[in-house]
Formats: structure tokens, sequence, C-alpha cells
């Protein structure tokens, strides 16, 4: 804390810069227009930070594919040995919704594997029981859809809450 002389030794100094200021602003100069100038970017800058706080300029990332699988894998207790067979699949099989694999069983087909991932077949076999366990054989793609969209509605409603 500063002591009390050595404030009004500081404020005894800027004296004459802020009298100089005044004159400034009373005068006929543009000085005033950069301060306007300068509120308004203050006013912009703080309206655009609580918009991104306030989540807006985060709802590209809560809606991506990225942060749906991430959530997928967390719902389903995935290690991450799991995770990056699940990544590796999904970049053999180019999908660009990573969500599919927790949908779609087909994508698990043994028979269209290439080397990597067939080495790894029994890890992929067991993760296939692992989310796909509650299906019956007679269950197809759209009621699995179906029933994956319903999950992911319920997510979201969670989420906006």
């Amino acid at each position: 804390m500063m002591p009390l002389v050595a404030w009004l030794d500081t404020s005894a100094a800027a004296m004459p810069l802020m009298l100089a200021a005044r004159r400034g602003f009373r005068g006929g100069d543009m000085s005033w227009v950069v301060v306007g100038a300068l509120a308004v970017a203050a006013i912009a800058a703080l309206w655009l930070a609580t918009r991104w706080w306030l989540g807006e300029g985060s709802a590209r990332m809560r809606n991506s594919p990225r942060a749906l699988f991430a959530e997928l894998c967390r719902a389903h207790a995935l290690c991450a040995a799991d995770r990056q067979l699940l990544l590796a699949l999904a970049e053999f099989r180019q999908l660009a919704n990573l969500g599919e694999l927790f949908v779609n069983p087909t994508h698990f087909d043994e028979h269209r594997l290439n080397a990597t991932l067939a080495s790894r077949r029994a890890e992929l076999q067991a993760l296939h029981a692992r989310l796909f366990s509650g299906l019956d054989e007679s269950e197809t793609f759209a009621s699995a859809t179906a029933a994956a969209n319903a999950r992911s509605d319920t997510l979201a409603a969670g989420h906006a809450s």
C-alpha cells in the first residue's frame, strides 16, 4: 500500500497532465471523437465477450462430431485404447461423423477390415459386443439410428438444463 504522502506527491505531479487533458476536451480538437470511439469499442468487446462466455461462442464445440464422439465414449465408459481403436476404425471407414460407430454395427464387419484392424479383430469383436449387446439381430440400422437419436435428444435436453 502506498503511503499517503507518496500518493499526494504522485497526484500533485499528475495534476498538470489532468488539467491539460481537460483543456483539450474544451477546445475545438477531435480528442472527444477518439474517446467516443474507444468507449464504443470497449462496449462492443464487452458484449462479444459476454456472448461467448454465456455459451454462444462455444455452441460450435457442443455440436461437433468430435464432441459427440467424446460424449458417447464417456457414456459407454470406454478406455483410451478403445477410443483409439474406434478412431482408427472411423478413419478406415472414412466416416465424417464419428458417432455412426455407435449406431451402425455394420462398421465392425470383420470381412471388410484392413490389415491393421484385422490384427485387432478380437478387440473389435469385444468392443462390438459391448456397444451392441442389447440389440437383436433383427433390429435394422434405421431402428438403431432412431434409438440413438432419441438417446442423443435426451443427452441434449440434459445439457440444456
